[in-house]
């Protein structure tokens, strides 16, 4: 019983955990770009490390009752490793069902209590008598006597074995199918893949550029949505599959070349933050294209990745590899990041004893120690006290002049004259002026100043 409830709870921690493979890094995905089976692999990693934790329950038990399985055991290496790899392909495949059907976890929750129930784990299959049948037919079974077996000292039959490598062999392939065709809808799950190339010269290439948000809780047989589409001028409004959605980007194109530098502003909600995540590969566009150029650099949180059990060190090195540095690259500028934070021997200790300003200093030196060729900023980034703040101003002038294009959010309009060339106002995700920055600022203030005046 403890052999079958140690394997049982590596499967259904998986299960009933896989849900919020990427729900639950929304924060990561939003911020930074990285492979989603990174995700896959870290979760698989985290629960073998729960069972590997489990497993002294299973010798202490060996040894009171002075049971000794013999080298069988260690046939249940490789089982565990065929039960990990099917755990890995099966929460890839949950994570993105889950994804775009909330209630999945739910269902696996439910599903997972009767499994447990009809499932030999706390029994043994002997007891089922003549109808021993049920047990060989259900691939639950296959998959905990794979390891439970070689933990009691027997070998899993061969008709055990060959049930694994058929369950591993079609859910390594249909995931794998599953994964290729739909992970660009991770994370928005209404997406059309763009193929269409536009100007060769621009570095960033938007052509009527549309994203929207379905509602998947909103019933679309709802008073109040009716009353909000009109209210809200048509941003909040219906796809094809009758789902509510909030249209946060209609129709918004514009190019960039080398050496621009672009300010978009506009009141909030206008989509400022949206169109910066679709620029960097986050949002794709239900209609329209996006067309990039060079290593996209986004700086939309730069304490994204900072962990406070480890020391400066390692922070350092986890949050650049975040940003796409290689690992060489990481110890070449280690030396002027650790000159520029000027926390010394703080570096050797846990980031949670930190102030907020020594963890501002820590992340504004690593976020700012590359040489971005396509920077999106959302809002500037100053960090510090006042001393601090005048070495910060001039490394972060270094950091935007290295930038080949440069597209910045925020409200603060003078910061946006003085760094910016361009200019892009959005009112309610459309593109409402495009051109020199001057222009574009002046016509906003006389906007907002209109309707002030109302």
């Amino acid at each position: 019983m403890c052999a079958g409830l140690i394997v049982w709870g590596f499967i259904s921690s998986i299960l009933l955990d896989a849900g919020s493979l990427f729900s639950g890094s929304e924060s990561y995905i939003k911020q930074v770009r990285l492979p989603y089976t990174l995700y896959m692999c870290r979760f698989v990693f985290s629960k073998t490390m729960l069972f590997l934790h489990d497993l002294p329950i299973y010798i202490a038990v060996l040894l009171y009752f002075q049971i000794w399985p013999g080298s069988v055991a260690l046939y249940a290496i490789p089982g565990f490793l065929l039960l990990a790899v099917n755990g890995a392909f099966a929460s890839l495949a949950i994570g993105m069902a889950a994804a775009r059907f909330r209630d999945i976890p739910r269902i696996i929750a439910s599903l997972a209590q009767v499994l447990f129930l009809v499932t030999p784990i706390i029994w043994m299959p002997d007891l089922l008598g003549p109808r021993l049948y049920l047990a060989y037919g259900n691939p639950l079974f296959h998959l905990i006597e794979i390891v439970r077996a070689p933990m009691l000292g027997v070998l899993p039959s061969g008709l055990t074995i060959q049930v694994m490598l058929s369950i591993t062999a079609i859910n390594v392939l249909v995931t794998a199918v599953f994964f290729l065709r739909f992970r660009s809808r991770i994370a928005y799950w209404d997406l059309i893949v763009m193929t269409v190339d536009v100007d060769n010269n621009a570095v960033v290439s938007l052509d009527q550029v549309r994203i929207s948000f379905p509602i998947y809780q909103g019933g679309s047989r709802s008073l109040k949505k009716r009353v909000l589409f009109h209210g809200s001028a048509g941003r909040i409004g219906r796809d094809a599959n009758d789902h509510v959605v909030v249209e946060a980007l209609r129709g918004v194109s514009f190019s960039l070349h080398a050496g621009d530098r672009l300010a978009l502003i506009g009141a909030n909600g206008a989509g400022k933050t949206t169109l910066l995540r679709a620029i960097a590969g986050i949002y794709e566009p239900v209609e329209g294209q996006v067309v990039t150029r060079g290593r996209i650099s986004p700086m939309f949180d730069i304490n994204v990745g900072i962990d406070g059990d480890l020391s400066g060190f390692d922070n350092i090195r986890l949050r650049a590899l975040l940003l796409g540095l290689a690992p060489a690259e990481i110890e070449r500028r280690l030396p002027e990041i650790v000159e520029f934070t000027e926390l010394g021997d703080y570096l050797d200790i846990p980031v949670r004893t930190y102030s907020s300003g020594m963890i501002l200093r820590l992340s504004f030196a690593v976020a700012t120690c590359f040489e971005p060729e396509i920077l999106l900023m959302d809002e500037w980034i100053l960090a510090g006290d006042a001393h601090f703040m005048s070495r910060t101003e001039v490394r972060v002038q270094r950091f935007v002049e290295r930038a080949s294009v440069m597209v910045l959010a925020s409200h603060n309009l003078e910061l946006c004259r003085r760094w910016c060339t361009m200019g892009l106002w959005l009112d309610r995700g459309s593109v409402k002026e495009f051109g020199p920055i001057d222009q574009v600022v002046r016509r906003y203030q006389e906007f907002v100043s209109g309707v002030d005046a109302l």
